[in-house]
C-alpha cells in the first residue's frame, strides 16, 4: 500500500487478441480481387503493473501499463479469385506496450466484476500485405470484461 487509498498490483495474464471479418470488400491492391474473409489470432502473456485508488471498501480504479509477450500466432485470408500470400513476410512483433484503465465492483464475497480498456502504444505489426490494407500499422485496442474471484 503506498497511501491510505492506492496500491500497486501486478498481474501475469494469458491474453488472446485478434480480430475476424467475414464483411466482403475488394482488395485495395486490385479492384477485381475481393477479400470474403479475414482473421487474425493472436496470443499473449501480459504483465499489467497498475496503480490503484480504492473509493470503497474492495472496489477500485486502476491505471497502468503492460508489457505483452507474443507467444503465438495465425493469419488467414480468403479471396475470390484466390490468391495464395505469404504472412510470414509480415510478422507480428514480439512485445507490445499498452497503457491499462480499470474499474473493478465488488459484488459478493470474494466475487468482482471488471472492466478494462488497454490502448496500444506500440503497433502489433508494422508492415501488413498490401493486398489486405493500404494502413501498414496494426494496432490491438481493446475493451475486455471479467468475472473473477479473488481468494483473500
Amino acid at each position: 500500500q503506498l497511501y491510505r487509498h492506492t496500491a500497486i498490483s501486478l498481474e501475469m495474464l494469458y491474453s488472446q487478441k485478434g480480430a475476424r471479418s467475414n464483411n466482403v470488400r475488394y482488395s485495395p491492391l486490385d479492384s477485381t480481387t475481393l477479400i470474403t474473409k479475414y482473421g487474425i489470432n493472436l496470443n499473449y502473456v501480459e504483465i499489467p503493473i497498475m496503480i490503484n485508488y480504492f473509493d470503497k471498501p474492495k472496489s477500485h480504479f486502476g491505471l497502468g501499463m503492460t508489457n505483452s509477450r507474443l507467444i503465438g500466432s495465425s493469419e488467414t485470408m480468403s479471396t475470390l479469385p484466390q490468391i495464395n500470400l505469404d504472412f510470414t513476410k509480415y510478422p507480428f512483433k514480439s512485445d507490445s506496450y499498452d497503457i491499462v484503465a480499470c474499474a473493478q465492483m465488488h459484488v459478493w464475497r470474494g466475487l468482482f466484476f471488471n472492466i478494462r480498456f488497454q490502448y496500444a502504444l506500440t503497433p502489433a505489426r508494422t508492415s501488413s500485405p498490401p493486398s489486405l490494407s493500404r494502413a501498414q500499422k496494426q494496432f490491438n485496442n481493446l475493451w475486455t470484461v471479467r468475472l473473477m474471484y479473488l481468494f483473500i
